[in-house]
């Protein structure tokens, strides 16, 4: 019954994770993540080494990453849990990530749509999971690759999305 509860909980977790991704909610991301978060996103995002990083490089990372889109959505599923002990697990989750970029209000949409397995390790720590490693792989091409550099030179002139709070 409890390993149960304890998938039910980590889905949740994960799926928090996409919400503060969707709505650049950095705080509640930050809270998802143990203190040190093992990232490997080359899979996606080629020439980004694999990295050691805390929760607030990981809010940085993906308000650079993303926070140039006009809009995101995640979904998940087929959540494959493999449990290392009581303490420690490996979830493999299917994720289709849809980002967008209208330039001006009622100017036309372009969109990159990523299809790709999340790679998660996570941890309970004082009751609940946090994550602690992050691999994302990508084996469906990017459909329009080129929208991810035009995001990051958005959000680089101050266009895009605030994060929620800010």
């Amino acid at each position: 019954m409890q390993r149960l509860l304890d998938e039910a909980a980590i889905a949740r977790q994960l799926h928090l994770y996409t919400a503060a991704q969707d709505t650049l909610d950095l705080t509640l991301l930050r809270t998802l993540c143990a203190s040190e978060i093992k990232l490997n996103v080359k899979g996606h995002l080629y020439g980004q080494p694999a990295t050691t990083i805390s929760p607030d490089q990981l809010a940085d990372t993906t308000l650079q990453t993303i926070g140039g889109f006009t809009a995101t959505q995640h979904m998940l599923a087929n959540h494959i849990f493999s449990w290392k002990d009581d303490k420690k697990v490996h979830v493999t989750v299917y994720v289709v990530a849809y980002s967008c970029i209208q330039d001006k209000e009622g100017g036309d949409v372009k969109s990159a749509t990523a299809r790709a397995f999340w790679h998660v390790d996570l941890e309970k720590r004082e009751n609940e999971w946090l994550i602690c490693g992050f691999r994302l792989q990508r084996d469906v091409p990017l459909d329009h690759p080129e929208l991810y550099d035009r995001a990051s030179k958005r959000f680089q002139r101050g266009l895009g999305r605030v994060p929620k709070g800010s």
